[in-house]
This record gives structure tokens, sequence and C-alpha cells, in this order.
């Protein structure tokens, strides 16, 4: 700081944002942190994002579903920072169902 408005202000400001670790990488480990890992009947895991519903998404996959839905195993489970954190197309297309690509915008 007692550089500021000296010639040596961008050289040391470089010098000292290499050295610490910045506010938005701080708060991504943090997120990264806190995410909610969904672990499914065929063994894949998929992380979703912390809070909403996403709790209660994975109660339901991982103890409701095996209770109540034995052999059952989901389609579709959306994520708030991802739309589509899970997506067999091809099961839907056994059921009949149209693609994702004519209803994903809708």
């Amino acid at each position: 700081m007692r550089t500021y408005g000296t010639t040596e202000w961008e050289k040391n400001l470089r010098t000292w944002l290499s050295s610490v670790e910045t506010l938005k990488a701080r708060h991504a480990r943090q997120r990264i942190m806190a995410r909610i890992p969904l672990t499914l009947a065929t063994g894949e895991k998929i992380d979703l994002s912390p809070g909403g519903q996403n709790v209660l998404i994975k109660e339901i996959i991982e103890q409701f579903c095996p209770r109540f839905t034995p052999g059952g195993k989901p389609i579709y489970i959306g994520d708030t920072d991802t739309k589509w954190a899970y997506f067999d197309e091809a099961a839907l297309a056994r059921l009949g169902a149209p693609s994702r690509s004519t209803w994903q915008d809708a």
C-alpha cells in the first residue's frame, strides 16, 4: 500500500496478488467442499449444489427409492447449478418419451 501512486505499485500489486488466495478462489473452494455427494444405485456418483431441495433429493435417491422402488432408477436429477446433473436419455426413450432436445428448453 505504501507504493500506491508510484511506479512500483503495479509490480508490487502483482507480486502480492500472486502470493495470496483470491476471494473468488476461496469461495469456489468453499462451494466445492459444501457440495452434496450423491451415489446412485449403479454406483455412479454425482455432486449436487448445497442448499435448497438437494438434501431432500439425496435422501430420496439413497434412502426412499431402495426401500419403496426396489430396482428402480432415476432418469433425471436436476440441480440448481447443473440443470442436467444426471440424465439417462436412453431410459427415457425406452419409455417412449420424446428426446430431451424437444423439451429441455421448455
